[in-house]
């Protein structure tokens, strides 16, 4: 603040200074006061611990190399986890009550001929949680203890993670309760049907849903992550 308060007054003349100049000197400052820029955004590491603790949910209740076979999010697939039979769409959200952005409306598409599911995490920011590298560490050893680190590896290496700079990763998140909501013929989200209707100028739709008006599944259940990978739908 010195620093600025000083450069603001050696910018004076005759006792003034212009809006521009004090503009452009704020500027100058801003870039140093805010801190530096993760090597992952805020979003994609929100993304991926996500996806990883779903990952480990769902197999967890079934066979771990299946599971981590079927993980497409890091790869850019339009579900984050699928296989021929079912597809698991995985979000997080910061506060209470849930809600989530889709990036697509295919994503939510009942008529997939799949059991389709969307289950989202709650993870939210404070000085007690765990940085990205951290979540990773736990991931990579629960994978070697279930013989899939090398698909791991590969997905990691798909998210642009560079282990070399896990020491400037700074944000912290902890874990809170899983949404498990089955994506039904009558679930309230938007109609991918009406896609058709969309005017080719428009490159993409994405919304806002409230996870509070749909169907939600017991996530403390065990029966509940049995579910997801049955082949019929819900």
């Amino acid at each position: 603040m010195e620093l600025f308060a000083a450069e603001v007054m050696m910018e004076m003349k005759d006792g003034k200074i212009s809006i521009e100049t004090i503009k452009k000197i704020v500027d100058e400052h801003r870039a140093l006061w805010a801190p530096p820029r993760e090597p992952l955004s805020v979003i994609a590491q929100r993304g991926l611990i996500a996806e990883m603790e779903v990952v480990k949910k769902i197999a967890d209740a079934h066979t771990p190399n299946h599971i981590v076979s079927c993980w497409r999010g890091p790869d850019g697939g339009l579900h984050d986890l699928a296989s021929e039979e079912w597809a698991v769409e995985i979000k997080s959200y910061s506060e209470e009550p849930p809600r989530v952005r889709i990036n697509h409306i295919a994503q939510l598409d009942y008529n997939i001929d799949k059991r389709l599911t969307l289950v989202a995490l709650h993870l939210y920011s404070d000085g007690d949680g765990k940085t990205l590298p951290e979540y990773i560490d736990n991931m990579i050893e629960w994978a070697t203890q279930h013989g899939c680190r090398s698909r791991i590896d590969e997905l990691l290496v798909s998210m642009k993670y560079d282990e070399e700079r896990r020491n400037e990763y700074y944000s912290t998140y902890t874990i809170g309760r899983f949404v498990v909501c089955p994506i039904r013929e009558d679930s309230p989200v938007f109609p991918a049907e009406l896609g058709k209707f969309i005017p080719a100028a428009v490159s993409d739709i994405s919304y806002l849903l409230s996870l509070n008006d749909l169907d939600q599944l017991p996530d403390a259940l065990a029966s509940t992550w049995d579910s997801l990978i049955e082949s019929t739908s819900w």
